[in-house]
């Protein structure tokens, strides 16, 4: 989709500059979906003690029935996608891990693990 936005000259340059885009449509858009995705995840980060889980992420990947998995519906419309986005985040961050050769930081237990991720070729 085509759109019409008055941005000055210098603001663009700078702009394209900052995201290393080569074109104006591209760092415009990349500066549009990283805004969209920062409110998503601040929206996600406001539910935080808002949510109450019965099993831990350990007994759902190793516990008994850990292959069942009890659907429970959840009403509100956004909190029934933070499953998914939050499990799509995860992919992201292994996935940039991997190619930037970097450790991944997550807490585990209450510990916090630092992993390195190997690229699968």
């Amino acid at each position: 989709m085509r759109a019409t936005v008055s941005i000055e000259k210098d603001v663009l340059d700078e702009l394209v500059k900052a995201t290393g885009e080569r074109t104006k449509s591209a760092a415009v858009k990349k500066i549009i979906d990283e805004y969209l995705r920062e409110r998503k995840v601040q929206k996600i980060m406001s539910m935080i003690g808002k949510l109450a889980f019965d099993r831990t992420a350990d007994d759902i990947r190793h516990g008994e029935g850990a292959m069942k998995t009890r659907k429970k519906i959840i009403q509100d419309e956004d909190l029934a996608k933070v499953g998914v986005a939050l499990r799509r985040a995860a992919k992201r961050a292994r996935e940039e891990a991997a190619r930037t050769n970097t450790p991944i930081v997550y807490l585990e237990n209450g510990r916090v693990i630092k992993k390195k991720i190997v690229k699968k070729r």
